[in-house]
């Protein structure tokens, strides 16, 4: 028998798929949480900023306005690298699945190999009639919804 080849457009299954959607609206929660929190530090960064040009001369005061400073950057650091954290593990995640959803596809429709056109070069065009990225779309999110192989 001849070989089942197909390819999809990776971008655009990745963008719509459902999972990938889900975790796009947790995560710009998540962003809009952890700006509302760097706002804060800024606007007390500010603050202090503005009593230390104020207590000039007030060394001691002036040192504790540093003190916290330095604290209130470092909580804004944490919180910058937690949520590339969420952002990294939320790709990962969506990766993992889809991969598998692929994968299962392929199988389940008896293609030996399924190419991905994501603009890397490595597929640089690819016959519309092999083309699955639509039919994939539909059986990964069809698959996320819970609906069996």
């Amino acid at each position: 028998r001849s070989s089942k080849i197909g390819w999809m457009d990776l971008p655009k299954v990745y963008d719509q798929f459902a999972y990938k959607k889900q975790l796009q609206k947790e995560l710009e929660s998540r962003q809009l949480a952890t700006g509302n929190k760097v706002d804060s530090i800024e606007m007390e960064l500010s603050v202090l900023s503005n009593l230390m040009n104020e207590d000039k001369g007030k060394e001691s005061l002036i040192n504790e306005h540093r003190r916290k400073g330095n604290m209130l950057l470092m909580q804004k650091k944490k919180l910058e690298e937690q949520l590339e954290e969420v952002r990294t593990d939320f790709h990962n995640k969506i990766t993992m699945q889809l991969n598998q959803y692929v994968r299962d596809y392929a199988e389940s429709q008896n293609y030996d190999l399924v190419l991905s056109a994501d603009g890397s070069g490595i597929l640089m065009y690819g016959e519309r009639k092999i083309e699955l990225t639509d039919n994939i779309i539909a059986y990964i999110n069809k698959r996320y919804m819970g609906e069996p192989k």
